[in-house]
């Protein structure tokens, strides 16, 4: 069994002959692999041949150089509809569009842009931990009225060890309150200093 390099291109096994080759295309149309270039029956292209087979794959020949961004892709889309008489709306031409940037950042041949959202991820963060102390402070306004209605009944001592149990829950709730107090300072600063 043969071991498969998935560093390689397509996770092609590097012990198999692998060449690319020029040849006339036989189906009546097909889209380059990397570019998404749109080949008719007759053209010159490029294959992949594995071990004597022709893979399905096609690529641009070496006189042609590959599309590179949006706007060739969306012009080469325009004349070869044009060409066949295919019409097409604006919206499907910016779709097209689409697909075909996600199509080359995954791919690798497009850089994602990272969009800066520190602003709304902190606050959010604020949203999310106010609302938690919020419900930190309830849990511990009921246990501290259940914790003195038992006491006020003369069968809960302070010596128990249910009550003993019940001040450790209580002194746990203060802890995670005081954190949460330290965790929404830091995030208001955050967000003053911008």
């Amino acid at each position: 069994m043969s071991v498969i390099d998935f560093t390689q291109d397509e996770g092609a096994n590097p012990n198999d002959d692998s060449t690319l080759r020029h040849s006339d295309l036989n189906r009546n149309e097909a889209k380059c692999a990397v570019c998404w270039r749109i080949f008719f029956k007759g053209e010159l292209v490029k294959f992949r041949v594995v071990n004597g087979k022709t893979t399905r794959g096609v690529y641009c020949p070496n006189g042609i150089k590959h599309l590179e961004t949006k706007e060739e892709y969306l012009v080469h889309l325009e004349t070869v509809n044009k060409l066949l008489g295919r019409p097409m709306t604006k919206t499907q031409y910016e779709n097209s569009a689409k697909e075909w940037v996600r199509h080359s950042i995954r791919k690798g041949r497009s850089k994602v842009e990272s969009i800066g959202i520190a602003d709304t991820t902190d606050a959010n963060k604020l949203s999310v931990a106010e609302y938690k102390k919020k419900q930190l402070l309830k849990e511990q306004e009921v246990m501290k009225s259940q914790y003195m209605m038992k006491l006020n009944t003369l069968n809960y001592s302070v010596d128990d060890k249910v009550s003993a149990e019940f001040l450790n829950k209580m002194r746990d709730n203060q802890a995670l309150v005081d954190s949460l107090d330290k965790i929404i300072k830091e995030l208001e600063g955050r967000i003053k200093n911008g």
